[in-house]
């Protein structure tokens, strides 16, 4: 069979911008099903009802089923998203004045004290933190672009205002009843003349890589070059990866912790889930992509350099991260029941 051939018929509807090359999984709803189509990509679903007869793509083509995949307006990215942006948008270059560079999520509403309807710039605690396993940065100063990206403290946006530590594996427990025990028998030790200490370590696993800063300056809503509109939604922030998978941790613990993300227009939003075999996307300092759900829930020990720690029930995907892009926020197209329930 040339799946080429058959697909290339197609070109000829109204907005249909490509084809895969081979036969695909049908997505239905945001999720892949167990049908094989001709996959055909359009740059926007019309309702049939604004299409005429002859510009219906066909339910089939020689006897093999088609599924319509929109994946937006395909475009040169010739935005470059390292530079100075004022107003301050999503996706672009940013960081603490001490690291290189990571990404500007978006921003988000805080809902607990003492952040309560403060807006702050989102991104990971190892963005805008010089060590986020410290309980706070020596640096707060965060500046746009990131320093790596030729920024200095003439590009100042914003300061540090917290993060969520992150654990390393191996640090000291911070359980008051162990500490207390550890201390009491190193007491009798030393009492007893004893050369020997002890001391109690934690195997704790972090949930998220997350912190967030004022922003002093002018911002807007929509990222620099993809507008997730309201037919998307946030699951989360892209924040470690290999050469072959990337890490998201899940915006359900960042809601735990008492903030709200703000979509293109400003609007409150809580964060969603994601599932496997869901398309997600993200916009950064480096570039826009796409990969899909591979784990949505999984356990993974990641090296931040200086330290080792672990995650818990995180969501790994196909590629989508590359350095510079910790930090991105992480949209899937919205599907009936994806929204996180708090309650």
């Amino acid at each position: 069979m040339n799946v080429d051939k058959l697909a290339k018929q197609l070109l000829k509807y109204p907005n249909v911008t490509g084809y895969s090359k081979k036969l695909r999984k049908r997505i239905k709803d945001g999720k892949v099903v167990e049908e094989w189509c001709i996959q055909v990509h359009v740059s926007k679903k019309v309702p049939l009802k604004e299409l005429k007869l002859n510009e219906v793509i066909p339910a089939e083509v020689d006897g093999i089923p088609v599924d319509v995949v929109d994946i937006g307006e395909l475009r040169a990215l010739s935005i470059d998203k390292t530079k100075k942006f004022r107003p301050l948008q999503p996706g672009i270059s940013i960081g603490n004045y001490a690291i290189t560079a990571g990404t500007l999520g978006n921003f988000v509403l805080g809902t607990r004290k003492p952040f309560k309807g403060e807006v702050f710039i989102a991104s990971n605690a190892h963005v805008l933190c010089d060590n986020p396993s410290f309980e706070k940065p020596k640096e707060i100063d965060i500046v746009q672009p990131g320093r790596y990206d030729g920024g200095t403290h003439k590009d100042k946006i914003g300061e540090y205002c917290w993060h969520q530590r992150i654990k390393p594996l191996g640090s000291e427990s911070s359980c008051p009843v162990l500490t207390n025990t550890a201390k009491a028998v190193n007491w009798l030790l030393k009492k007893f003349k004893r050369k020997s200490r002890i001391s109690v370590y934690t195997e704790e696993a972090n949930h998220i890589d997350f912190a967030v800063a004022s922003v002093d300056v002018p911002y807007v809503f929509k990222h620099a070059d993809k507008v997730f509109d309201s037919s998307y939604e946030c699951i989360g922030y892209g924040f470690a990866g290999s050469s072959k998978v990337s890490l998201v941790c899940k915006g359900k613990y960042v809601e735990q912790e008492g903030f709200l993300y703000l979509d293109y227009q400003g609007e409150i939003k809580h964060f969603a889930q994601g599932f496997i075999g869901d398309i997600v996307e993200k916009s950064s300092r480096n570039c826009w992509a796409q990969a899909e759900i591979i784990d949505d829930s999984a356990y993974e020990i990641v090296n931040y350099g200086s330290f080792y720690a672990a995650f818990d029930d995180i969501i790994i995907t196909s590629k989508l991260l590359d350095p510079g892009c910790s930090g991105s926020a992480v949209y899937r197209k919205i599907t009936e029941g994806s929204l996180w329930n708090p309650t």
